[in-house]
């Protein structure tokens, strides 16, 4: 619940207060890393140091284990009635 409620205020005080806004999800990292990184430079407007190496990424977190299908779909549902529909918009790609 807090991580829904958490979302919806953060939506809804950057809409409110105009205020620049930059998704990045998990998976974009493992995907693509070097243009995930570099696009969040952008909106944050710093140059990386010339030279600079990353932190490296582990990639694979992982917790299908932990849930059965019906905690899944319980917690799904929790989220999705408690998401405004941007949050929703954002979340729901985890839930599938």
């Amino acid at each position: 619940m807090r991580y829904t409620w958490w979302h919806n205020y953060a939506n809804e005080l950057t809409r409110r207060k105009r205020l620049p806004v930059h998704y990045l999800f998990y998976e974009e990292y493992a995907e693509d890393w070097e243009n995930t990184v570099a696009q969040l430079f952008k909106f944050i407007e710093i140059v990386p140091a010339p030279g600079a190496e990353p932190m490296e990424f582990i990639v694979g977190k992982h917790y299908d284990g932990y849930f059965t299908q019906n905690d899944l779909e319980m917690a799904r549902e929790l989220v999705r009635t408690l998401a405004s529909p941007e949050t929703w918009d954002l979340v729901k790609r985890y839930f599938a």
